[in-house]
């Protein structure tokens, strides 16, 4: 299918009698092409059930996709007369593009070219599916996080993410293929802090069809996360209800700024 899209860049002219090149603003539409392909080329690779989830997750051409969601693309999208993703892209391609030349790329004036060049980029991102858009997405994985200062102020959950935060260390990271140790990691993490009402309460959220294809692996590629969370978790952990741990976190933060 070719979208209509709207474009902006900066054209290069030189006026009479200067020596100095100056830009001014070009703006036109274009049509490029989001491939369209039957459900039947692709191969479910997983399932996500968590909360929000992306549900049903396919393998195609060496990437991984998901059916957007409604909202997804535009924000209020009835509003706007758009009922489905598609549309969505659609309206929003030709009214409010995002391919304008508000920020210099690489240091450099947007020409053409490089507008264009960012059109295909963001289009091979999506594909439609039997008349439904899909997008690119990343592997799915568990992470185990904790809110508060244990004991059951905040809690410990289990959840589904596509990405590593920095902020969490790779011990609370497993892969699709890991859902019986995730689970109980986050059993282990919640009964350490307190958080007595969360232990026994998880379950695994991802279904892995395609197994061979799980790349995730977070022991060899992420880090320990942030310091100073880690030492809060492990005064936590060393506490015995949540005032204690509200006092050492304090007393440890005080400590780093002097």
């Amino acid at each position: 299918m070719k979208i209509k899209t709207w474009i902006k860049y900066e054209e290069p002219y030189l006026p009479p009698r200067c020596r100095k090149w100056r830009y001014r603003e070009r703006e036109e539409y274009v049509w490029y092409s989001i491939r369209e392909v039957s459900l039947s080329d692709l191969s479910l690779a997983f399932e996500d059930n968590s909360f929000h989830g992306k549900g049903s997750i396919y393998f195609y051409g060496g990437k991984l996709y998901a059916k957007v969601k409604s909202g997804e693309v535009m924000s209020h999208p009835e509003e706007r007369g758009c009922d489905s993703p598609l549309q969505e892209l659609i309206r929003c391609r030709e009214k409010s593009s995002q391919f304008f030349p508000r920020v210099y790329r690489d240091g450099q004036h947007p020409d053409r070219r490089k507008i264009l060049s960012a059109v295909k980029s963001a289009n091979a991102h999506y594909l439609i599916v039997d008349g439904e858009l899909y997008r690119t997405t990343e592997e799915p994985r568990y992470v185990v996080q904790t809110f508060g200062l244990g004991f059951n102020h905040g809690g410990t959950g289990l959840f589904v993410e596509y990405y590593y935060n920095s902020n969490i260390g790779k011990d609370n990271y497993f892969s699709a293929l890991e859902g019986d140790q995730a689970v109980a990691w986050a059993n282990h993490v919640a009964a350490s802090r307190g958080d007595t009402n969360n232990v026994g309460n998880f379950e695994k959220m991802i279904v892995c069809h395609m197994p061979e294809i799980v790349k995730v692996k977070p022991k060899r590629q992420h880090g320990d996360g942030d310091k100073f969370l880690n030492d809060v978790e492990s005064l936590i952990r060393a506490s015995d209800n949540a005032v204690e741990a509200g006092f050492l976190s304090l007393a440890l933060l005080l400590a780093g700024k002097n």
